[in-house]
């Protein structure tokens, strides 16, 4: 039997967003005048190759983090590091010069540090509730902590 989806699964929307990159530069952390840190990076994102075997453009993603989950981040990722980072997808909107402009941002709920070697498992992750630790699944835990 089939059943009618609720008018609020219906309205529903959901906003959350993977990518796997490269930071491209060391984080760099401020404090808001509240005292609330947030750490901010950016990671390049290869998007494979074409048809004829040639390299797509690398999309350069920024990515921000907040509080305590921000100072961790600015503690363990540094230029290069190859990570994974889920979050939700935010633009942002100002105006310069007369002129409206916007762009994207990842504000990011969980980072995890990848091994740059292709194949090879995650040494560990930060999340925003800043348990972190060694991911369960990585049969590397033990020999490679983060």
């Amino acid at each position: 039997m089939t059943q009618t989806p609720t008018k609020a699964k219906i309205e529903s929307t959901w906003n959350e967003v993977t990518f796997t990159g490269n930071l491209g530069r060391d984080p760099e952390m401020s404090y808001t005048p509240n005292g609330n840190a947030c750490t901010k990076f950016s990671i390049a994102v290869g998007q494979g190759k074409d048809g004829k075997g040639n390299f797509n453009p690398t999309m350069w993603l920024n990515v921000e983090t907040w509080k305590k989950f921000a100072e961790d981040c600015n503690s363990n990722l540094k230029k290069g590091a190859r990570v994974e980072i889920k979050g939700r997808l935010v633009q942002d909107h100002w105006e310069k010069d007369g002129q409206k402009r916007s762009n994207f941002k990842v504000v990011a709920h969980t980072a995890r540090l990848l091994k740059k070697s292709e194949g090879q498992a995650a040494t560990g992750f930060i999340d925003e509730d800043g348990t972190g630790g060694i991911d369960e699944t990585d049969p590397f835990a033990n020999d490679h902590p983060f």
